[in-house]
């Protein structure tokens, strides 16, 4: 049918994903996925460009949603909002494993071993994301070994997540540049302009790796205000820690 014959479709994805969504949501998110891949089709459009324009949202957002249908089916119920729908793998957290899944980064095996360790309440849901990102850095290592290094990165006490994402060339040159407005050194000046929009008590340290990758500790509260900071600016997660820093840092723009 076409498209523009599917007004209700293209209303409950409206309603259900995007700035505008509504509270509760009308779709789930593997309902989403499948209702996309519908219009995807419709529109013959493999690249997800015109559904994106569409539905008002970006291109990544889609192909995150698609690539939830290879997420294995006996999670898909399982496969919620976040705490409003009791489903206990929320979107925000497992958007990334269908794109890891596609590119090879990461087995469906693996991605089992990670998600019953979710389920069984052993790994925080808060910390899927991060593990994932550490499998694709260290294809080498097991599932095992990178879900054990993410928990061992988490003091017993005060719980911290550890943040992985690649660091933008041009934040990272700006932050060897010596200025008197700030200190000196790249992690001192990153986590300084974190703590800004994070909270200096929500922030235990910041390492740059090779000025390629940088590594963020934050507690759980750090962890979703970055969340809630890449929704409120319009940016995608894997470059809010970017964002924030070049947004807050005192050095030369």
């Amino acid at each position: 049918m076409p498209l523009i014959h599917n007004g209700r479709r293209l209303a409950l994805l409206k309603r259900s994903i995007g700035k505008d969504h509504t509270n509760p949501r009308p779709l789930s998110p593997v309902q989403v996925a499948e209702h996309i891949v519908e219009m995807k089709n419709d529109l013959g459009n493999p690249s997800s460009t015109k559904t994106a324009q569409r539905l008002g949202v970006s291109t990544p957002l889609i192909d995150n949603f698609v690539g939830l249908l290879a997420v294995p089916q006996k999670y898909h119920n399982m496969l919620g909002w976040g705490k409003s729908d009791g489903c206990p793998i929320p979107w925000s957290e497992i958007r990334r494993a269908g794109p890891f899944l596609k590119s090879g980064d990461i087995t469906a095996e693996e991605l089992d071993v990670l998600l019953k360790g979710v389920i069984n309440k052993q790994i925080p849901t808060s910390m899927i994301e991060d593990i994932l990102y550490l499998k694709k850095k260290n294809p080498e290592k097991s599932i095992e070994k990178c879900c054990e290094e993410i928990l061992n990165l988490v003091p017993k006490k005060i719980r911290y997540v550890v943040f992985v994402t690649d660091i933008d060339p041009d934040v990272a040159s700006r932050l060897r540049k010596h200025t008197s407005a700030g200190p000196a050194t790249p992690n001192a000046r990153a986590e300084l302009a974190l703590a800004k929009s994070l909270g200096a008590e929500n922030l235990e340290g910041v390492l740059i790796k090779d000025g390629k990758h940088i590594k963020v500790a934050l507690t759980e509260k750090g962890r979703k205000n970055l969340d809630v900071i890449a929704k409120k600016e319009g940016v995608l997660v894997r470059n809010v820690v970017n964002h924030i820093i070049s947004k807050n840092d005192l050095g030369t723009k």
